[in-house]
């Protein structure tokens, strides 16, 4: 006969505490799916926020793709701004300050020849100088620009009534310069690009410093001389096409030269101008770029931008407090320098005749108190040493081609 089961204090204990298990367990299992399902929900949520933050981006880099980006502009109202407590102090900037805004004042009139005249004459005489470029809501200055670039810039604005009046008195000067430089005429070709921005001769100038510097590694400079061009010349707009290739290609080469030295992965975002990649930069779109020092200088000091290194040997004398690359990558150099040379079969004595002269004049007080004003260093070595200088050069960027696998198309 089946026999009843007695229920003991011992045994009702044991099914308490299995009961209190059962339930344990249940309720662990309900907070592991709960944690489970708010995990999902954050993936989802942070995939969500990334591919928002993708199609915004996207999206400004199709209307960048449509439109040319144009850099900020010289607000003319910073002429009367508050100097700062730090303060900038230059000789003669006040009469070159004086100039411009005479020069404005004749442009708003739309007296063409006497403007174009003063910016000439300031172009001549203070083109190392610096004016006021933009003010802060307390109308204090905290942003200053050379007078060579903000001249380019206004004139860069004009209309076409005033720009012909202009051509039509300094475009056979320009073109004149632009024909006797040489094939590699560096300084006379950055010359007419500087004096004479606007004409036609100046846009080839820059198209041919463009493909110098590319060719002699200098891929800053001529990403620089591309940006100016498409930012600001008027009649730019047959050449944009090529002129963003090779401009992007040099901000591209001077990337994969880091990567290479470096050892590192960079994702390489491709731009239509660089000011567009500033303007990613600033607003914390992309992580960083390679800009030239000009170019990105105005940036540093009005704190839009955190300059994290440079990349010559030494320290920039406008930048002091800024590493260099190689203090962190010993050997690490990647800077625009300018050279003289001349032609093949030149007399020994008339070369050191030529390099004593040159390298007199760079150890001047005002030579390198010029050159330093532009963040540069002169460079006096023997005529041996720049040899040498030029063949480890090419050697160090035929590395960095190969390395990347960049083609010419």
């Amino acid at each position: 006969m089946p026999r009843a089961r007695r229920s003991t204090p011992a045994s009702r204990a044991a099914s308490t505490v299995v009961a209190a298990l059962t339930l344990g367990v249940a309720a662990l299992a309900l907070a592991q799916d709960q944690r489970a399902a708010q995990e999902r929900a954050a993936v989802l949520q942070e995939q969500a926020a990334k591919q928002a933050e993708l199609q915004a981006f996207q999206a400004r880099r199709a209307a960048a793709m449509q439109a040319p980006a144009q850099a900020p502009a010289l607000d003319p109202n910073s002429f009367y701004g508050k100097e700062s407590t730090e303060g900038v102090y230059v000789r003669d900037s006040a009469l070159a300050l004086e100039k411009f805004a005479l020069a404005q004042k004749m442009e708003r009139l739309k007296e063409w020849n006497k403007s174009a005249d003063l910016y000439q004459e300031i172009l001549e005489k203070y083109a190392d100088r610096v004016v006021p470029s933009q003010i802060d809501k307390d109308n204090k200055i905290y942003q200053y620009t050379s007078v060579t670039k903000g001249v380019q810039e206004q004139l860069a604005r004009w209309p076409q009534e005033g720009r012909d009046v202009y051509r039509a008195r300094y475009e056979a000067a320009a073109q004149q310069m632009v024909d006797n430089a040489g094939r590699n005429d560096l300084y006379t070709l950055n010359q007419a690009f500087s004096k004479y921005f606007i004409t036609d001769a100046a846009k080839q100038a820059g198209l041919r410093l463009i493909e110098l510097n590319t060719e002699r590694g200098e891929f800053l400079a001529a990403a620089e001389k591309g940006d100016r061009l498409l930012e600001r010349h008027p009649t730019v707009e047959a050449e944009r096409p090529a002129l963003l290739f090779r401009t992007a290609l040099a901000y591209h080469l001077a990337g994969e030269q880091f990567k290479s030295e470096a050892g590192v992965q960079i994702t390489h975002v491709p731009y239509k101008a660089a000011a567009t990649a500033r303007s990613d930069l600033i607003g914390g779109h992309i992580d960083m770029m390679f800009d030239a020092l000009p170019a990105s200088l105005e940036l540093v000091r009005g704190n839009k931008v955190r300059a994290i290194a440079t990349t010559a040997k030494v320290r920039s004398s406008v930048l002091p407090d800024v590493p260099t690359v190689a203090e962190t990558l010993p050997g690490f150099e990647s800077t625009i320098f300018i050279g003289l040379m001349a032609p093949k079969g030149t007399p020994p004595a008339i070369l050191d005749k030529l390099h004593d002269a040159i390298n007199k004049v760079l150890s001047t007080p005002e030579s390198q108190e010029f050159w330093r004003k532009q963040g540069a260093q002169p460079m006096v070595t023997t005529r041996d040493e720049y040899a040498k200088f030029l063949t480890n050069d090419i050697a160090v960027l035929a590395r960095i081609v190969k390395q990347s696998g960049a083609k010419a198309d």
